[in-house]
């Protein structure tokens, strides 16, 4: 399900940046709950996901999450139009309004959503998604006007998290990304807290996307690729995700 093509086939670059910046505050932001729908041990949306993306050496890791869950939203209604959504179109235009426009800054989740609301948003084919175009302005064909999407919080607890991925809607958030993380076990895959040795790298955005109360791990989808990781993705323990020093910025948008 949901094919996706990279257009940005540069095989000498083999390193990632990250890219989240936590939200500023905003008072007018919205909180939404999701009952359980199933009260599952486990659950798993990955197949019901687009194909994994690659943000290569850039931070646009925010553009990268928002634009999976658009694209899963859109899938969910209409499986047999693909549309993947520009990122680079969604990191530019992000961009513009925290004034870095001309920077490989990163950005804010709440900001990658809201430039969807302004600017509204185009096909991939349309803005190809090249880090060399990192600063190019897109054509002024690509600024498309949809109808807005509804963008609400979270709130960071067990309860609420599952309640959100039983109802079969993925989050995006943000985390504090240290040494370990590009450590990970190969066999377990799991990100656990660090350790006091570990030192910190950045910020990174990523979407989860499942949950197992076994091993008391989130599935989490990854912009390294389909060969990094678990075909792209990691499991986080509840611990980490559950820390709000290292994780924030909880998001579900509906388009």
């Amino acid at each position: 399900m949901g094919l996706y093509f990279s257009y940005f086939l540069e095989d000498s670059v083999d390193f990632n940046k990250y890219g989240w910046k936590r939200d500023s505050p905003d008072y007018r932001d919205k909180y939404i709950h999701y009952n359980f729908l199933l009260d599952a041990e486990d659950l798993d949306l990955r197949h019901k996901m687009p194909g994994i993306y690659n943000q290569y050496s850039i931070g646009s890791s925010t553009a990268n999450a928002v634009a999976a869950a658009y694209e899963f939203n859109h899938i969910q209604i209409d499986e047999e139009h693909i549309f993947i959504p520009s990122r680079l179109f969604i990191y530019y235009n992000t961009r513009k309004i925290e004034n870095t426009i001309m920077y490989d800054a990163g950005a804010q989740i709440r900001n990658t959503i809201k430039s969807i609301n302004i600017n509204g948003i185009c096909s991939e084919t349309k803005w190809n998604y090249n880090p060399c175009y990192l600063t190019n302005k897109p054509f002024d064909e690509c600024y498309i006007h949809i109808p807005p999407i509804q963008y609400y919080r979270i709130h960071q607890n067990i309860a609420a998290l599952k309640g959100c991925l039983s109802n079969g809607i993925p989050f995006i958030f943000g985390f504090s990304v240290y040494e370990n993380f590009e450590k990970i076990n190969k066999i377990d895959n799991t990100l656990s807290v660090p350790g006091d040795k570990d030192i910190y790298l950045g910020g990174h955005c990523c979407l989860c996307v499942g949950y197992d109360d076994a091993k008391k791990t989130f599935i989490i989808r990854n912009s390294f690729g389909l060969e990094w990781g678990d075909n792209g993705h990691f499991n986080m323990d509840y611990e980490y995700m559950l820390n709000t020093n290292l994780c924030s910025d909880l998001w579900v948008i509906k388009n």
